[in-house]
């Protein structure tokens, strides 16, 4: 395993059972706005890892990495905020 994509999919299938374990492979759970902060931060490092990884954003500049893990965190912190103010979370 010392190839960097074997971890990186190892990462991967990782964060994508913490995000069944939260969120419940069903997805019929009511998880609170704890619960669904975690899934969007284990997606969110997901994204960044298939970005980093298999896009070779890591050879970019780092302005274009900087705003592309920016419009990641952005569009993550969108989702959690609409979720909160949809489910009258806080």
């Amino acid at each position: 395993m010392n190839s960097p994509l074997a971890r990186a999919w190892l990462v991967l299938i990782f964060l994508t059972g913490i995000a069944m374990w939260t969120g419940g492979p069903s997805g019929e759970a009511h998880l609170g706005t704890l619960g669904i902060g975690a899934v969007v931060v284990a997606s969110g490092f997901k994204a960044v890892s298939i970005l980093r990884n298999f896009l070779e954003l890591e050879r970019a500049s780092a302005g274009w990495r900087f705003a592309i893990y920016g419009y990641v965190a952005v569009l993550g912190g969108i989702i959690f905020a609409a979720y909160a103010v949809l489910t009258g979370s806080t």
